[in-house]
């Protein structure tokens, strides 16, 4: 079954110089429990792709269905959607600064469950899973970029999201982290049948997915390896 359809979607922008057309028609499915990888040459819309996907942002024609149904209503309801059904990993961290490693990604369980002691037990499973538990009650500022990008990493998994965005998410991150990221999502994907979106430049770990797309002049196309 499909988790996700999406039918001739289309965003473009206005610059000084005119319109400027970005995705020109995508279509294409992803199987529930499917590990999808994107790549394409920098500026060739693959964070604009997810952010629609994840409605984050709003295309300017097309149709993108979750499990057979259009999302609509609400920026509230679309919100809570995206929230208990939507995993989003950003290449730029984004965590809270005020708020410490545990707190960070904690939060969107206790946005949807409203409980605070537990959402705060599941964030310590995920930490120790990213060998982070010892840095759990330090603030952002305290920890490095690639300690930032684990914590967003966990934040993004804890109420275990049918699917999941990531917009390269080990860009940051040294070889062994990259390695422990990547077979973290894959042990998930094979544990509880996630599906993952992964936009990568890393061609390495593009081939090891189930199904590998190249984003080119605003088109969708099945990668062929050479």
């Amino acid at each position: 079954m499909e988790i996700l359809k999406i039918n001739n979607l289309k965003k473009s922008y206005i610059d000084s110089e005119g319109e400027l057309t970005i995705l020109n028609g995508i279509t294409f499915e992803v199987s529930k429990g499917t590990m999808v990888a994107i790549t394409g040459e920098s500026g060739s819309g693959k964070s604009t792709l997810l952010h629609l996907l994840s409605l984050l942002d709003k295309a300017d024609s097309g149709e993108i269905l979750y499990n057979g149904k259009k999302i609509t209503g609400s920026d509230k309801l679309i919100s809570k959607f995206r929230n208990k059904s939507i995993g989003f990993i950003f290449q730029f961290h984004y965590l809270l600064e005020d708020f410490t490693a545990i707190e960070n990604v904690a939060m969107p369980m206790f946005l949807a469950t409203g409980n605070m002691k537990t959402s705060l037990l599941e964030a310590e499973k995920l930490l120790k899973r990213l060998d982070l538990i010892n840095r759990k009650h330090h603030y952002p500022n305290q920890l490095s970029g690639g300690e930032q990008q684990r914590i967003a990493i966990a934040r993004a998994l804890i109420n275990k999201p049918d699917i999941v965005f990531a917009d390269e998410p080990t860009g940051n991150l040294d070889k062994k982290h990259s390695d422990e990221i990547f077979n973290l999502l894959r042990e998930l994907n094979r544990e509880i049948g996630q599906t993952f979106i992964i936009v990568t430049h890393d061609e390495e770990i593009a081939s090891q997915l189930d199904i590998h797309y190249f984003l080119e002049n605003g088109l969708l196309q099945l990668h062929s390896a050479e």
